[in-house]
């Protein structure tokens, strides 16, 4: 996926996501799918961060179709909406269960600026939830951020190849996670000011190489307490 020069704007995905409850049924269509043949070339290598996140459905039972539908429907556009804007971003990939996201961080400004990304992330996965209470399902979510190196393959003008070296590493350390929501890489750590860094706590007791939090947005996280009555 490709990142997208707009602005992402809280009102305008909340007016989405409950066009997307009121709409009519729900199509279900059977065709088949081709990829078009393309041929590689050499690419460049560069250090990236890269954001990790596993999105996992739980469901009320006897759950309808029309009702996975419109939740999945909500999660898939509204977390690209989210993601595909950020000024940093470089490639991503979102199938609705994991977005492996590669962003350009070359400053340290960059990473903390990451960081206020995934808060944003894991607000907005919130406020979903409290949209898509009514069909019954909602969604867990886990992250991670580490620093990798990255390879970048053009195939065409329009179209680029990324693989990250590690990546399941990355993926590994969503499993160390339990009552927390985000954890980081020791180096993403070292990289953020001093502010950021008191959110989170090491895994270990000494010279941890990880470390966990649970971080919001402000702004979206006040939005979502307000409709909840809470102050």
């Amino acid at each position: 996926m490709k990142p997208v020069n707009t602005k992402f704007n809280l009102n305008d995905s909340l007016d989405e996501m409950d066009q997307i409850l009121k709409s009519g049924d729900v199509v279900m269509r059977k065709e088949n799918y081709t990829p078009e043949d393309t041929k590689g070339a050499r690419g460049s290598i560069i250090n990236a961060s890269v954001v990790s996140a596993k999105f996992i459905p739980v469901a009320k039972s006897n759950q309808s179709p029309e009702n996975w539908a419109r939740a999945n429907d909500i999660l898939l556009s509204q977390i690209y909406a989210m993601v595909a804007c950020q000024p940093q971003l470089l490639n991503f990939e979102w199938d609705g269960c994991i977005l492996h996201a590669i962003f350009n961080t070359t400053h340290k400004e960059h990473i903390d600026a990451l960081l206020d990304t995934v808060g944003k992330i894991l607000s907005l996965t919130d406020v979903i939830n409290y949209k898509v209470a009514e069909t019954g399902w909602s969604f867990r979510i886990k992250a991670a951020i580490d620093y990798k190196k990255a390879l970048s393959v053009p195939i065409d003008k329009d179209t680029t190849l990324w693989k990250v070296d590690g990546l399941y590493e990355i993926d590994e350390l969503l499993e160390d996670l339990n009552t927390k929501r985000l954890i980081i890489s020791k180096f993403i750590y070292n990289n953020l000011k001093e502010s950021y860094q008191a959110l989170f706590e090491g895994l270990e007791p000494f010279d941890s190489k990880t470390y966990q939090a649970d971080i919001v947005n402000i702004g979206i996280n006040n939005w979502l307490k307000e409709q909840m009555g809470e102050k």
